[in-house]
């Protein structure tokens, strides 16, 4: 990597700090760098160069060329590109598309008809594979006039925008070398006119090379980019974020100076990017030599923590972690390294609680690190160029990436790949930004404009255009609820100002210029309402759209968070309590911060207003008519610790209710065969008669509190007549101020009454709140999506138990498997037999990783599947159950979730997988076919359907293992030979593992397993098992009725009850 001139960067930080005059910190800084210069007279001596010569380089060759050569030496270019295996031909490539629409729109204007078509006929089909260039594509085909070209948006985008090509310096000689190397005058023309060709001037690593497709380079090269100067340093937005940072710090380290040297010239590297966590503790810079920097603003020690997942792990070969240590205390380091990348990085983003850090580079990907440990834990890969900019989203549920590929992408921090793709800016995507709701994302280009995406639907909502440069930099506008909101109060609070200066004029009524200045003082207070209306009726508006939009948030990120728990929380947590939290605790916060805060703030505002006007128009009498305030904040803090306490008392006792009832109404099928209506009746009227109780207290409380604050209004009412009074008596007030002071007690009243009933709201939402927070920062005991991927090329299948110990978490007290040990061969077809309760199913759960065995360990192809990334691992294994759950939606949706991605299911796919799952013929006879609706948990369907559904959406997803478990137990003889057939064609070419009874499905396996408390009491094949008289798989054969002598089956007599 090049390194920036230690000159530069005493100029900029030099400059930069005295354009904002922070002179306390230029002088130090100055003297530390040995300044002998001005800032100004070393600028002048640097020498800057231009964009990187290519301008020259194109515009030296001719650029008159005729129509008819425009094909040819379009397609001699692609044909030199795509018949050559180097890697500067795949960087070249992306220059064909905007190559090919404005010679195709020279054409339009200077060509004829026929060499258009043939043109655009003959090479249009190369692009049409690309989203992002197919809408363009398709646009020119009916292009044929130069007004056609004005009239379309697009199509004039091209001609008044240069579109934005980045290549490296030793691709972009090798396109230069070619250009000169035959008669090329129509693309020299379009590269001068049309296309910038961003140079990057820096050497790439052989790790660079090898990302992205190519080989390493050899030093004798014939293709080495020659030496060149480094350029100056530009990036003075990074300076800027870095300052405005820097002012938030409160407690940091002794100077400014110190932070700019450190952060700039000790390092000797171009400094891209620069950060300051939320809570002002730590600073992260991005270098231009791959590396990140992280310092300790505060008097504490950097200090790596043991992380709750094994790093080691992770698949992330050339990570690495370097530590500084402070040679004055070994406690600790004031700076940490970060290694990773092989690239420049160009952004860092902390998570809002400064856990973690995201950062992005030229090396194409997004990794995440863990600042308790400070490793890389997840690497996100997806852009196929540089990425230039990261941001995270509010509550930290997602985060965005631009890069040089034009596109920009959504990640979740759970999901290695991106969820959405952005696409429609003409070159690369410079910055993003979240929309505070989180709703939209905004995206600035170097093509010279901004867009707003819709986060969720992935679709441009708006386009912004006039920036006559890159777009580099994004930010919203703070909330203007706020700002209405202060204006709302002040206008209300001003009214009665006019109204005593108006009491004043009716009351001294004067002689002269009565009528006019009343008239005058009239119409005053009548703008001023006017304009108040307004203020408050759009402050409410921007309030509850605002307090709307956390709810939606906050209910996103807290049912996201529970499905990240392990299956062990669901086995202690009831169902009813957490649908109580999703709406219930949510649905009570969502109103404090809506309705709630938006009132208690106006009360709150209007409060400081009244109290100040009062001061202004009588200082003594505010004084004695406030000393009434401290009695009732006493009173509302006992009442509100109080009330805090009785509201999430009632939440609990809600979330109980709401969990006999939904167990109850699920289960209404079992109640009415039992004929309990009358008994769950009386059970549920008890838990509301609880809820009741704690009802009446809360109304109790709320009582109490209300009547001592309406009490303490009327006091200050009284007392303000009372002293005012005397105050008029003495000729110290007039009537006009008095009813002036009157009015602002009166406000102030009601605002203290309207503080009140926010206040008790706000403890109720605080009380819900709890519940909620406890969840949403409830960290997983087992990893999301964290650790390693097998290659898919050597994956196999082989699964082996070897010395498991296990033990359910809710129930620590019962062993289920003791020195337990599994051998299944890839490919084969192991069953697994034993009586209810020995532990089969458990086998199947420590399969999927829904829990981790106590000691022991299960394996995959020899490698601990604690190791492995579980989103990863389950995806490569099917189930079918003995009663599988189906959704309440269409049987092409039930079918197409077993697929890794539900939006690139074909109707061709599902019908397929269902046709081979013997249950199209089925699924044809109902009225709607493959859209009908099964009903909740498929209640629409028989056990056999709803058996073969399942095996269809297993088909569909295709997986390397398959685990059933009693899949046919449940079917009479009909449904199960159409559903054992329908699993032989699925356990075809799998690694299957059977738990059955049934002698159907267990006769083909290749091994038999007998599994009685915990172990395995016996193993062989069916016919060997079948041989030992006293052997427990005869004893569960005899049940069954069957018996096999020598491959004969004979019926016995049934065993009776």
């Amino acid at each position: 990597m090049k390194r920036v001139r230690t000159e530069q960067v005493q100029v900029a930080v030099s400059c930069y700090l005295k354009r904002r005059q922070y002179v306390d910190s230029e002088g130090p800084l100055k003297q530390g760098l040995r300044l002998s210069q001005t800032p100004e007279e070393m600028a002048a001596n640097l020498t800057v160069q231009s964009e990187s010569g290519c301008a020259n380089a194109v515009s030296a060759a001719p650029c008159q060329a005729e129509p008819q050569q425009y094909e040819v030496q379009f397609g001699r270019l692609r044909s030199f590109l795509t018949d050559s295996d180097s890697q500067y031909s795949r960087e070249v490539m992306p220059l064909l598309y905007p190559l090919f629409v404005y010679l195709h729109l020279n054409l339009v204007q200077s060509g004829p008809k026929s060499t258009v078509e043939s043109f655009y006929s003959r090479f249009h089909g190369m692009f049409l594979q690309n989203a992002s260039q197919k809408d363009v594509i398709e646009q020119l085909q009916t292009t044929q006039t130069i007004q056609d070209i004005l009239s379309n948006f697009q199509l004039r985008a091209f001609l008044d925008n240069k579109y934005v090509v980045r290549l490296q310096e030793d691709s972009y000689n090798y396109l230069i070398r070619y250009l000169q190397s035959d008669n090329n005058t129509a693309l020299c023309k379009v590269l001068a006119v049309h296309i910038h060709l961003d140079v990057q001037p820096a050497k790439r690593t052989d790790y660079q090379l090898y990302a992205s497709g190519g080989s390493s380079r050899t030093e004798s090269s014939s293709l080495e980019p020659p030496e060149v100067p480094s350029p100056i340093l530009q990036n003075e937005a990074a300076l800027e974020v870095l300052q405005e940072s820097i002012k938030r710090v409160k407690d940091g380290p002794p100077s400014l100076t110190t932070i700019c040297f450190y952060a700039f010239y000790n390092t000797e590297q171009l400094l891209n990017t620069a950060e300051i966590s939320s809570d002002s503790k730590l600073l992260a810079a991005g270098f231009d030599n791959s590396c990140i920097k992280l310092w300790s603003l505060r008097s504490k020690k950097l200090k790596s923590e043991p992380h709750h997942v094994d790093t080691s792990r992770i698949r992330l070969a050339c990570d690495t972690l370097e530590e500084e240590e402070n040679e004055e205390d070994n406690t600790g380091t004031e700076m940490k390294i970060l290694r990773g990348h092989c690239g420049p990085v160009y952004s860092t983003r902390f998570l809002a609680d400064s856990s973690g850090l995201l950062s992005c580079s030229e090396d194409m990907s997004i990794r995440y690190w863990d600042l308790g440990s400070f490793t890389n834990t997840v690497l996100y890969q997806g852009h196929a160029y540089p990425v230039w900019d990261v941001d995270i989203s509010p509550f930290s549920l997602y985060f965005a990436s631009g890069s040089h590929d034009r596109t920009a992408r959504l990640w979740s921090f759970d999901r290695t790949y991106p969820l959405r793709i952005y696409a429609g800016h003409l070159a690369d995507v410079d910055c993003v930004k979240f929309h505070p709701n989180s709703n939209y994302l905004a995206t600035g280009s170097t093509d010279k404009t901004v867009r707003l995406w819709s986060a969720q639907q992935g679709n441009s909502v708006r386009l912004f255009t006039g920036h006559r440069g890159p777009v580099l930099s994004l930010s919203f506008s703070p909330n203007a609820a706020v700002g209405f909101l202060a204006v709302s109060s002040v206008i209300t609070m001003s009214a009665p100002f006019f109204l005593g200066r108006i009491i004043d004029v009716i009351y001294t009524n004067p002689s002269e210029g009565y009528g006019d200045s009343l008239t005058r003082l009239c119409a005053v207070l009548t703008c001023v309402f006017l304009c108040g209306a307004a203020a408050n009726g759009i402050r409410v508006y921007l309030m509850q759209s605002s307090g709307q939009s956390i709810v939606n948030r906050l209910r996103t990120s807290l049912f996201s968070s529970i499905l990240r728990q392990e299956v062990a929380f669901f086995d202690k947590t009831r169902t009813g309590e957490l649908i109580n939290r999703l709406s219930s605790d949510t649905a009570l916060l969502g109103r404090s911060v809506t309705e709630n805060l938006s009132d208690g703030l106006r009360a709150g505002a209007q409060a400081s207003v009244g109290v100040g006007m009062m001061f202004f128009v009588s200082p003594s009498l505010a004084t004695f008519v406030l000393s009434v305030v401290p009695p009732i904040s006493v009173l509302a803090v006992i009442y509100g610790r109080y009330l805090r306490k009785l509201s999430k008392a009632t939440q609990d006792s809600l979330a109980e209710a709401t969990q006999l009832a939904e167990e109850r109404i699920g289960n209404i099928r079992t109640i009415r065969a039992f004929g309990k209506e009358m008994t769950e009746v009386e059970k549920y009227t008890g838990r509301v008669n609880q809820l009741l109780q704690l009802a009446q207290k809360e109304a109790l409380a709320r009582a109490g509190f209300f009547g001592a604050a309406g009490l303490s209004g009327n006091l200050i009412v009284l007392s303000v007549l009372y002293k005012g009074g005397l105050l008029m008596g003495s000729a110290h007030m007039t009537v006009g101020e008095l009813s002036s002071f009157l009015m602002y007690a009166f406000w102030v009243g009601l605002s203290i009454g309207g503080l009140s009933s926010f206040y008790s709201e706000l403890m109720k939402g605080l009380g819900a709140g709890g519940r909620l927070w406890e969840l949403l920062e409830r960290q997983p005991r087992l990893p999301f999506n964290e650790g390693m991927v097998l290659d898919e090329k050597t994956f196999q299948g082989a699964l082996e138990f070897r010395n498991v110990h296990f033990t359910y978490p809710a129930r620590p007290e019962v062993s289920v498997f003791q020195d337990f040990s599994l051998s299944i061969p890839s490919g084969s077809v192991t069953a697994l037999v034993g009586p209810s309760g020995s532990g089969k199913s458990t086998v199947v759960s420590l399969l999927l990783r829904l829990y981790d065995p106590d000691s022991g360990t299960v394996s995959l192809d020899g490698h601990d599947i604690r190791q492995l990334n579980p989103v990863w691992l389950r995806s490569k294994i099917g189930t079918v159950s003995q009663e599988p759950v189906l959704f309440s939606c269409s049987v092409a949706e039930n079918i197409a979730y077993g697929a890794d991605n539900l939006s690139s299911v074909t109707a061709q796919q599902v019908e397929r997988a269902a046709e081979v799952a013997n249950a199209a013929e089925f699924i044809r006879s109902f009225p709607q076919g493959f859209d009908t609706v099964v009903g909740e948990k498929g209640i629409l369907l028989s056990g056999g359907q709803k058996q073969r559904i399942a095996i269809a959406r297993a088909l569909l997803k295709n997986p390397k293992i398959l685990l059933l478990d009693e899949a046919t137990s449940a079917l009479d003889a009909e449904n199960e030979h159409l559903v054992q057939e329908a699993l032989d064609r699925l356990m075809e070419g799998r690694t299957v593992l059977i738990i059955a009874h049934r002698l159907s499905t267990i006769k083909n396996a290749n091994f038999v397993a007998v599994l009685d408390h915990g172990k395995i009491c016996e193993h062989g094949t069916h016919e060997e098992l079948l041989l030992k008289p006293n052997g427990l798989y005869r004893k569960l054969m005899n049940k069954q009725s069957f018996l096999s002598y020598n491959g004969a089956e004979q019926f016995l007599e049934p065993a009776r009850a």
